[in-house]
């Protein structure tokens, strides 16, 4: 159940069922293509992160952090800077035998969510973007601080029960093992000025 929605059912043909009758239809597409979405990626071995992804410089970037932080905005403005979007908020990933990005999911964000590519892309590397007031700067994270950060980011805890839970725990260990981790961050700044700070955050990061 999700407080002030209803819930959802996941049969054994593996249907989303939205229980209850009184959830409004406004709310559904939210139900359906967020915890439904996870739950059935999850019972077919797709481990789904919270995060955009981006095609830039012959690799692709998966950007996580919270509400606000960025991410979103980078899956937006990277293609003025020769970049391809490939999926924002929901990053559904196949973990063997190397990490790869299925792009080809319904976005919530997105009008036409299905114009991707159907094809599974190798991932080359993620990134925790933050918020600060510091300069832009981009610091390496270790295996284990990139786990942490991506359970941290996940809702399965909240929504998968034991066997599954266990499943995305292993998941996120071996996404971690098979990709390089930094972390991001950015100091705040005029709407204006924020595709500039994603020009620059992407040169940046091509560094690394």
């Amino acid at each position: 159940m999700f407080s002030g929605l209803g819930g959802l059912e996941v049969d054994a043909d593996r249907r989303v069922v939205v229980v209850d009758a009184d959830v409004p239809s406004a709310a559904r597409p939210e139900v359906m293509l967020g915890p439904g979405l996870l739950l059935l990626l999850a019972m077919d071995g797709v481990l789904a992160l919270h995060a955009s992804a981006i095609a830039h410089g012959g690799r692709t970037i998966l950007f996580c952090g919270v509400s606000g932080s960025g991410k979103s905005s980078i899956a937006r403005l990277a293609a003025a800077c020769g970049a391809e979007t490939l999926v924002d908020d929901i990053a559904p990933c196949r973990i063997a035998p190397t990490p790869q990005l299925l792009p080809r999911f319904p976005q919530l964000k997105w009008a036409q969510p299905l114009s991707g590519a159907d094809r599974a892309i190798g991932i080359d590397q993620i990134v925790f973007v933050e918020r600060g007031t510091a300069a832009l700067g981009v610091q390496p994270l270790s295996a284990a601080e990139t786990r942490l950060r991506l359970i941290r980011h996940s809702v399965a805890a909240r929504l998968f029960p034991r066997a599954l839970l266990r499943w995305h725990l292993d998941a996120v260990t071996a996404f971690t093992r098979g990709v390089p981790a930094l972390r991001m961050s950015w100091p705040e700044c005029a709407e204006a000025a924020i595709p500039g700070q994603v020009a620059a955050a992407l040169a940046r990061l091509s560094a690394w």
